[in-house]
C-alpha cells in the first residue's frame, strides 16, 4: 500500500461486481465471476464500514447482489435499470434518478 495513504483510509475498500458465469465478448473465453469473488475478492475484502452512509449509484442494478448488515438483500430492480442505493442506519433506501432531459 502506498505510504501517502493515512491510517483512517487504510483497509477501506468497496467492491462492485457482476456475478455468474458470463462469455468474454472478444476471446470467447467463459469468465467465472463467482469463482473470481471466491478466490480473489473475498479474502481481502470483508465489510464496508461507513459513518453516516454508503450511496450507490447503479447502471445495472438487477446484474448486482448486495448484503446489508450480514443479511443478502433481494434484487433492487430488473437487469439494465438505474437505481441510487443508500445505506445508512435506518436501512437501504431505493431511488429511481430522473431520466436525462
Amino acid at each position: 500500500m502506498p505510504a501517502d495513504i493515512s491510517d483512517e483510509t487504510r483497509g477501506v475498500c468497496f467492491v462492485v461486481m457482476g456475478f455468474g458465469k458470463k462469455t468474454d465478448f472478444e476471446s470467447g473465453r467463459t469468465l467465472d465471476l463467482d469463482k473470481t469473488y471466491r478466490n480473489i475478492i473475498a479474502p481481502a475484502v470483508k465489510a464496508v464500514k461507513a459513518q453516516k452512509q454508503i450511496v450507490v449509484k447503479v447502471g445495472n442494478v438487477g446484474g448486482l447482489s448486495f448484503a446489508f448488515n450480514g443479511k443478502k438483500i433481494p434484487s433492487q430492480g430488473a437487469t439494465g435499470e438505474v437505481r441510487i442505493l443508500t445505506f445508512d442506519p435506518s436501512g437501504l433506501q431505493v431511488t429511481v434518478p430522473k431520466a436525462p432531459s
